[in-house]
């Protein structure tokens, strides 16, 4: 199934990263490790990225790793097993799916509540667990994180190396 990301922050997240690039990308591939990215990093790699018009950061090594992300799932689709395609620029003609398919892991249930805190699989988060909850899915901070949900939100984690909460 795909999982489309989007290549840049909202014009409307905080002033820090408002309409930046958010790295998810290369944050991805930092999750699969070096030796995956050495694999994987072709020049078809390269000249895919070109076509999709994305500048990506040769400074990649200072980012944090995107390990999961967070997707609302009414349908109940996203089950571990399924094939995840991670893919940029989705329905367009430079669509790019920047990592091999790989399998989902896990999901496990999120809701954000209040923009205060978090519950995964009905257990609260701690303020520290919750900062690592939006480290690991990509944001800089919990208030960027909790704007980008707007507060309150309910859906899955779609979980593609074996980091659990």
């Amino acid at each position: 199934m795909t999982l489309s990301f989007s290549t840049h922050w909202p014009k409307d997240m905080p002033d820090v990263i408002s309409g930046k690039p958010n790295h998810f990308v290369e944050k991805i591939w930092k999750s699969f490790g070096g030796v995956f990215m050495n694999q994987h990093f072709t020049m078809e790699v390269t000249q895919g990225l070109e076509n999709a018009c994305y500048q990506w950061n040769y400074k990649a090594g200072d980012l944090k790793p995107k390990k999961h992300t967070m997707r609302m799932d009414a349908s109940d689709r996203w089950k571990a097993g399924k094939k995840i395609h991670m893919v940029i620029n989705n329905r367009q003609p430079n669509r790019f799916q920047f990592v091999p398919t790989v399998p989902c892991i896990a999901t496990q249930k999120v809701e954000l509540k209040d923009w205060e805190y978090a519950m995964i699989d009905g257990k609260r988060l701690s303020t520290v667990e919750l900062s690592r909850l939006a480290i690991n899915d990509g944001f800089p901070d919990v208030f960027s994180f909790m704007h980008w949900f707007q507060g309150n939100w309910k859906g899955k984690l779609i979980h593609w190396t074996d980091l659990k909460y």
